[in-house]
């Protein structure tokens, strides 16, 4: 039932309708996942609601600016994060008589209701939830107004020319560029505010010289001063308050474009810059250098804008009240200037090396991480633990040093300038006491130098400061300005895409002064076969796998998929039509549910319980404690291994894909954990085109073809007992 901007169900035939209002009330925004994403998280909360009885709900679209959809109904509180709110439905024919299957039916209601909660608990920062008056309101939003800068920033790189010289703060004018309009109201507001914090000296010395005046005394100056004070106070916090929302906010998305631009670029270097690169070193890129840089951004422009400022407010205030006074701050400018020349140089190469240094040290904890059971289990603890330790003091002397320098600089800054201090409180009490000038000019002069030297103490601290931002600048840069691309083609795939592969006369060798891996390979898997690659160690098999993911290019021959040359598509796309199911599936730290759908933005819930009950999934949720909300630890550590080949296995299928690559699934596996992967990998058979590395027989049983790689060449085995009796001869 329609109103103007409002509908209402009541049945579940009616959520079709509903979800077709929530996308046609935001058919004008151009980010269509957004809107996929608010309509799904709409269609589950009804669904919900529905079911636990509530048979008037209202949907409505609210909002002028950034509109939002508001789901109503009266009754009970139901708070989605409750338990109650994911009891499974019941069955409405009202028979009390158990059929066959009812009890797969009851664990499928219980799997759907968990695939709802994980729904909305993934999307959970797109809605809220309120209980007033007796109605349940779920607001649920697309997104909140912030600055996105990840697009800009990356862009900039990626269109950068490579021949000509980039400077490390060339994008940050780009950016500034950009958006001068919001950034000039944004330091606009920021000169407000510090110039509102100025003026209080101006007006406490007013009320000071209009009380302690000889002759009579006037109220009026007195509450003028009083209440020019409260306004400045005033417009002093309103500008704080506003800052959050402007440059602050601004400053934050910087830091967040600049971290997700190196993500975007790592995602397009090829593989071999990661095998390269130290794994620690670029995380410290990623988390610290980043920091920095927006430490830079608004800590230290800020420092910098109000340093000018107050120097321009010095000025003026001087040359106001008393001329002479200008002329011993002109000598303290050029004094401040000098210093912050001189320990900037001086400071920047310790701070550049204590950073390298502190890099090689995450670096090696990193690999120390990866490597600790192979560690324990040769009993290296005490050797990784020496090898480290020299790392750790060659970083700690670096930052003794850097250390030993600041601290020179800071004493000697603070000794210079309290003694400066004294020598203008005994000019301008002598000034006083001649009457030059009055008590309150005395107090602001005072007040004018404490301020001179709160800058100078402010921007020593700041100098290093300002050389490890733009050394995290310099560092980051590093990566963005990388040439070591991944190779990627234009083309794609025809729909439907078939998963037709064929390789011919394929070479290719990871170094170029070594033996390639691979000499004339040729093999053709039709659309919806499958081959077992089986062979030594070394030989090859995985490196045909990692040809076929596009992980590297062929030296000689051509991989066709579908008849198209795999040099020639477009990666990220072509991709999309494959699953990889490894030896060591790759697990990571979050829900069940999580690691199912990785990867995937919508994903019906019809689906999953399909998937779960094809790979025999269905026992394990039974024994979870809270099914597919059920914290699964880092690399499945809570799980057995026939249990983490199957959730990879099912991860596979609900991706769908045209091509699937196993990598020795079952080698580490047990009898019962095999047959339970083998009959997953089964279900996957004729759908799809199957790659399999292989050396267990019940893999290579259900195989179309069998071929064997030798020293980089393969060879086809013209009936499965030649390979099996291969197979046993190499077991023994």
């Amino acid at each position: 039932m329609y109103a103007e901007n409002q509908i209402r169900v009541s049945k579940a035939s009616e959520i079709t309708e509903a979800v077709k209002f929530v996308e046609s009330s935001f058919a004008s925004s151009p980010d269509h996942s957004r809107t996929r994403i608010l309509a799904l998280i709409c269609e589950e909360l009804l669904q919900r609601l529905l079911i636990l009885g509530f048979k008037e709900i209202r949907i409505s679209l609210k909002g002028l600016l950034f509109k939002y959809i508001v789901i109503s109904t009266a009754g009970e509180r139901m708070d989605p994060w409750a338990a109650a709110f994911w009891q499974p439905g019941h069955s409405e024919t009202g028979s009390e008589t158990e059929t066959e299957g009812a009890g797969d039916r009851d664990c499928e209601d219980r799997v759907g209701a968990q695939i709802s909660a994980c729904l909305l608990e993934r999307y959970a920062d797109n809605f809220s939830f309120r209980y007033q008056n007796g109605i349940n309101i779920y607001k649920v939003f697309k997104s909140d107004a912030s600055i996105d800068l990840s697009g800009e920033i990356y862009g900039y790189y990626k269109d950068a020319d490579p021949d000509k010289p980039h400077k490390p703060t060339d994008v940050l004018w780009q950016v500034v560029r950009n958006h001068s309009g919001f950034l000039a109201l944004s330091i606009s507001i920021l000169i407000l505010r510090h110039l509102a914090a100025l003026m209080l000296p101006v007006f406490v010395s007013n009320i000071i010289n209009t009380v302690t005046e000889s002759s009579s005394f006037f109220i009026r100056p007195l509450i003028a001063n009083i209440l020019l004070s409260v306004v400045a106070l005033t417009v002093n916090l309103a500008c704080f308050a506003l800052d959050i929302h402007m440059y602050r906010r601004f400053a934050r998305a910087m830091e967040t474009g600049f971290r997700m631009a190196l993500v975007q670029k790592l995602q397009v270097l090829s593989i071999d810059y990661h095998t390269r690169s130290q794994s620690g070193v670029v995380l410290s890129k990623v988390a610290s250098d980043v920091q920095f840089v927006e430490m830079l951004i608004y800590d230290r422009f800020t420092e910098i804008l109000f340093l000018c400022e107050d120097v321009l407010f010095i000025i003026i205030v001087a040359t106001v009240k008393f001329p002479p006074m200008l002329v011993f701050y002109i000598v303290i400018i050029p004094a401040i200037i000098f210093l912050l020349r001189r320990f900037s140089g001086s400071l920047k190469d310790s701070r550049a090396n204590m950073r390298r240094q502190n890099e090689q040290v995450s670096s090696s904890i990193n690999e120390m991480l990866s490597m600790e059971g192979l560690t324990r289990a040769h009993g290296l603890q005490k050797t990784e633990y020496r090898s480290i330790l020299k790392k750790v003091r060659s970083a700690q002397r670096a930052s003794m040093l850097y250390d030993r320098q600041t601290v020179s600089v800071n004493n000697f800054s603070y000794g210079g300038f309290q003694g400066l201090r004294l020598l203008s409180l005994s000019f301008t009490a002598w000034l006083t006491a001649a009457g030059y000038i009055d008590v309150g000019t005395l107090v602001l002069f005072q007040s004018i130098f404490d301020l001179i030297v709160n800058n100078v103490q402010r921007m020593s601290d700041a100098v290093p400061l300002i050389t490890q931002g733009y050394d995290s600048l310099v560092s980051i840069n590093e990566i963005l300005y990388a040439a070591d691309i991944e190779k990627n083609g234009t083309m794609l795939l025809k729909n439907p895409v078939r998963g037709e592969i064929e390789f011919k006369n394929v070479s290719f060798g990871y170094e170029k002064d070594k033996e390639p891996v691979l000499r004339n390979v040729s093999f053709r898997v039709p659309a919806g076969g499958s081959a077992a690659l089986i062979g030594k160690s070394g030989g090859g098999k995985t490196t045909i796998l990692n040809l076929l993911l596009g992980l590297y290019n062929v030296e000689g021959g051509e991989i066709l998929i579908d008849g198209i040359n795999l040099c020639e598509l477009e990666k990220t796309a072509y991709r999309r039509n494959i699953a990889v199911v490894p030896q060591n599936t790759v697990l990571f730290s979050g829900t069940l549910w999580d690691n199912l759908v990785y990867g995937l933005d919508f994903v019906s819930p019809e689906r999953v319980v399909d998937v779960i009950r094809r790979v025999g999934l269905l026992d394990l949720l039974e024994t979870l404690p809270d099914g597919l909300n059920s914290r699964i630890r880092e690399n499945g550590g809570n799980l057995s291994g026939g249990q983490r080949q199957r959730i990879s296995i099912a991860r596979a299928l609900l991706r769908d894909p045209k091509i699937v690559l196993l990598d020795e699934a079952t080698s580490a596996l047990d009898s019962a954990s095999e047959k339970q992967v083998q009959e997953a990998v089964d279900a996957m058979m004729g759908s799809c085109t199957v790659i399999m590395v292989a050396h267990r027989l019940g893999t290579l049983r259900c195989a179309d073809s069998i071929y064997r790689i030798d020293n980089g060449t393969l060879s086809r085995y013209e009936n499965y007992e030649l390979a099996i009796r291969d197979v046993e001869a190499e077991a023994t």
